[in-house]
């Protein structure tokens, strides 16, 4: 009996000691799944040079008697851009544009009211923007919108020559944008904007010895533009 006793207490103490030794370990570490880094980063400066093509339209208007008219003076458009991009850890990409294109192409109307025929010719546009987009590691999707200026020289007839005039109207624009990383450095894109540049207001000496007034131009682009840019 006795030795019944002593043998169970032993196994007991056993028992209780490889407790005691199993709590004293450490835990294994669990494991934490490493977080996907992207393998491109959008911050920094980019000087690129772009082409594209513009689609603009000249609402004119004389009140006397009044004329009024529609030109399209569509064409090409060539120039260089540059900005900064500051990328977030979320992957939000917030940036600032500029870019300074000579534009090509002149319109004249079909005959208006009175017989009118009006002219419009772009000479160059520029623009500072604030871009906001969302990287997909190496493809930046975003949005853009800004300040607008474009160069125009504007006229029309009745028969006889008006006065041209020239104006350098301010305005806004807007559009979206798609940005891929070939490499580290080169960056292409694609942009679609709309512009709106408010009215030019020009005087004219008018046919028929009626005096000086006032021409009206409301003018409104989009333009779709590839280019290619370095990053720094």
């Amino acid at each position: 009996m006795f030795k019944r006793l002593a043998f169970a207490a032993m196994c007991l103490a056993a028992s209780m000691a490889g407790s005691a030794q199993a709590a004293d370990m450490p835990s294994s570490p669990s494991y934490t799944a490493p977080v996907a880094m992207s393998s491109f980063d959008w911050t920094g400066f980019y000087l690129g040079v772009s082409a594209g093509y513009h689609w603009t339209t000249d609402d004119f208007m004389d009140p006397i008697p009044p004329f009024v008219g529609v030109t399209s003076p569509d064409g090409f458009l060539g120039g260089i851009y540059g900005g900064y991009n500051w990328q977030l850890p979320s992957g939000w990409v917030f940036g600032v544009d500029t870019s300074f294109e000579f534009a090509a192409g002149n319109g004249e109307s079909g005959p208006g009211t009175g017989a009118v025929v009006g002219y419009a010719e772009m000479n160059w546009q520029a623009t500072l923007l604030g871009r906001v987009g969302y990287a997909f590691d190496r493809l930046l999707i975003y949005g853009t919108g800004g300040l607008a200026i474009a160069d125009f020289d504007f006229n029309y007839h009745i028969g006889v020559p008006l006065d041209p005039f020239s104006d350098t109207m301010v305005g806004y624009t807007v559009g979206l944008g798609a940005e891929y990383a070939f490499t580290n450095n080169l960056i292409a894109r694609l942009e679609w904007r709309y512009s709106d540049y408010g009215s030019a207001v020009g005087s004219i000496v008018n046919c028929c010895a009626a005096p000086p007034n006032n021409q009206t131009h409301e003018v409104t682009s989009q333009t779709t533009r590839l280019g290619i840019a370095y990053k720094f």
